[in-house]
């Protein structure tokens, strides 16, 4: 018979790794996000990645190529949009300078309290368009902080996607030995019930990640569409900001489309402008009302709710890149809670709210 340990050395123990546990998460938790969309991004295209190490026949290789894959999907489209914003602003001012601008609407006028000014501040906006820009120069140092912090932003998704492809390459490499490492954790820690909510947790960040991408690229694409079908220029790159706005199911895109259908309107082709502003509404617009529950649905019983409070909060907490990361964790915590109140318990409540007495009375 082994002699019993003594309970202080138990208690060591726990405290030994709790502090080991504890150190380890201090260290990585700058890395934790990259490492977080990193595995988010291995695992909605694992798929993908195995029919590519099949054809290469090299796991390295193939690692390579996939990681090269996510830089130019994800990294690209930002460094596009963020060298191509500055070229957009000099030319929507050089417009504003050479363009002929329409007075202020009537209706704006009739908005109680605030519409006389607005219009009265429009149309002496239009009456003198380089004076208007002078007047907004002691506002000079907020629009460039709002321009530094824009900029900064993107600066840091990219570092962050560097980042995240760097551990991308790894998880891609030896993907399968920590998916069996985890998978015997997952039976250690709740046997077969541990490994149907780890397939839970899989299946619903694919399904996560899917709908959210894939109805952003959509949009984009239809948004590009309407847009180049109407004339408007530089439709693809407008097209990607309305990808980009997408990605955020709160009706972003109107943010793309109305302008390009205003700026028709001054284009003197009103018809067209009525054309943008409808597709953007109810083509862009209404692509958020089936194709993403149908993509998200796919995978994982997932509501509206869960997913733009996960979209919401993460981008608020990790900026962009916690659009994805928000989204699929409250996604699998929701579907693993679900999963588990619907497993059938391993002893009925009634019994267990019964008397142990009244069951030997009984007897």
């Amino acid at each position: 018979m082994q002699p019993r340990t003594p309970p202080v050395e138990h208690l060591i123990r726990w405290l030994l790794a709790a502090a080991l546990l504890g150190g380890s998460l201090f260290i990585l938790s700058p890395l934790l996000a990259p490492i977080v969309w990193a595995g988010i991004l291995v695992i909605s295209t694992w798929p993908l990645f195995v029919r590519l190490r099949r054809r290469v026949h090299s796991a390295n290789l193939a690692a390579t190529l996939g990681t090269l894959v996510l830089l130019l999907l994800f990294a690209g489209p930002i460094a596009l949009m963020g060298t191509s914003l500055a070229d957009l602003t000099d030319s929507a001012v050089t417009y504003a300078r050479t363009r002929e601008l329409p007075k202020a609407p009537e209706f704006l006028g009739g908005i109680p309290y605030i519409g006389h000014a607005l219009a009265r501040r429009w149309n002496e906006a239009i009456a003198d368009i380089p004076a208007f820009i002078a007047s907004l120069k002691p506002y000079e140092p907020q629009i460039r902080a709002f321009v530094l912090r824009v900029g900064g932003a993107m600066g840091q998704a990219l570092l962050l996607l560097l980042l995240s492809a760097v551990f991308a390459f790894f998880l891609y490499r030896d993907g399968d030995k920590i998916a069996a490492r985890l998978d015997r954790m997952a039976m250690r820690i709740a046997a077969e019930r541990g490994r149907n909510l780890l397939q839970v947790a899989e299946s619903t960040t694919r399904s996560v990640v899917y709908g959210i991408a894939g109805t952003a690229a959509v949009q984009g694409v239809l948004a590009a569409i309407g847009l180049g079908i109407a004339g408007v220029p530089a439709p693809l790159l407008l097209g990607l900001f309305v990808a980009m706005f997408g990605l955020i199911p709160i009706g972003l895109t109107g943010l793309i489309m109305l302008p390009a259908a205003g700026w028709l309107l001054l284009e003197g082709r009103p018809l067209w402008g009525v054309f943008v502003a409808l597709w953007g509404l109810f083509v862009v617009g209404g692509v958020d009302n089936f194709v993403r529950p149908m993509l998200i649905s796919r995978g994982a019983r997932l509501p509206m709710s869960i997913v733009l409070t996960g979209v919401l909060g993460g981008l608020i907490t990790l900026g962009v890149l916690g659009i994805f990361i928000g989204a699929v964790l409250l996604g699998v915590v929701y579907v693993m809670l679900q999963e588990w109140s619907e497993m059938e318990p391993k002893m009925p409540l009634a019994a267990l709210a019964a008397d142990p007495d009244d069951e030997i009375g009984s007897q």
